[in-house]
């Protein structure tokens, strides 16, 4: 359980917490703000009327529903309650469903795709405005990714049984795409909707939102590479964290 004494006494609990509370930190403390100083838009975009804009700004529910559609909260949501689960019951890490293997390698995949995503693709197009919203954006696509890929790869605890890359492809590669996919579909028809009925923010991200395009490239094309990118992404990531995994526990098995 999580108060023996002799869990208090493992590092790696401490890291897990304290990386749990500064990324909720990150999640939350936006949202907060934004409740209590109002909502703000920092960048117009033409596609929206005015009437759009404000109706947005004045509707903290609309506002609260957009803002955990984003495959970045979503990802860092499921970063958090992963370290607070093995921070918590560091027993269980490696062992049942939520802190095994599987779901632990898969959380870091999507994590690890809000890292680059966000940082090849959606930075460069813009950039945060204020230094509260770096902050927010550093702890959210920076630093979030860097603590699940790192403890995933060298600390998590009873990582056995590791698949070969072989047998992943045929076992276990498919069951990560469910997430992305089912994402994507989502916010797809709602992002439509919203399109339809002119309001502001129909879609989470640029490549997404087919009926615009962005530097000269059609939103539809957008769209394909976005697909075309995350399914690679997804592909390569998960084999390359499983044969990274799979390489490391039988060094440390050798050494023993």
């Amino acid at each position: 359980m999580f108060y023996q004494k002799e869990t208090w006494k493992d590092w790696r609990v401490y890291y897990k917490l304290f990386f749990a509370i500064l990324i909720a930190c990150g999640i939350f403390a936006a949202l907060i703000e934004s409740y209590v100083h109002g909502i703000t838009i920092t960048v117009k975009n033409p596609a929206w009327s005015e009437e759009a804009t404000k109706n947005f700004i004045n509707d903290k529910g609309d506002y609260t529903f957009n803002y955990f559609s984003y495959f970045t909260i979503q990802s860092n949501l499921l970063v958090f309650a992963w370290l607070v689960g093995a921070g918590l019951f560091p027993k269980y890490e490696g062992k049942n469903k939520w802190l095994g293997y599987n779901m632990t390698l898969a959380i870091t995949i999507y994590i690890s795709i809000t890292f680059l995503i966000f940082n090849l693709m959606l930075l460069p197009v813009e950039q945060p405005q204020t230094w509260k919203a770096w902050l927010y954006s550093t702890i959210q696509h920076v630093i979030c990714p860097i603590v699940m890929i790192v403890y995933f790869l060298f600390f998590m605890e009873r990582k056995n049984n590791i698949k070969t890359t072989k047998v992943y492809w045929k076992q276990d590669l498919w069951k990560f795409y469910f997430y992305p996919i089912i994402w994507a579909i989502v916010n797809m028809i709602r992002g439509e909707f919203r399109w339809q009925a002119g309001k502001a923010f129909p879609y989470q991200y640029f490549f997404l939102n087919i009926h615009k395009s962005l530097g000269g490239i059609p939103g539809a094309v957008w769209f394909i590479i976005a697909v075309i990118a995350v399914s690679g992404l997804v592909f390569g990531l998960g084999t390359l964290y499983n044969f990274c995994s799979y390489k490391f526990v039988n060094k440390k098995k050798i050494v023993k």
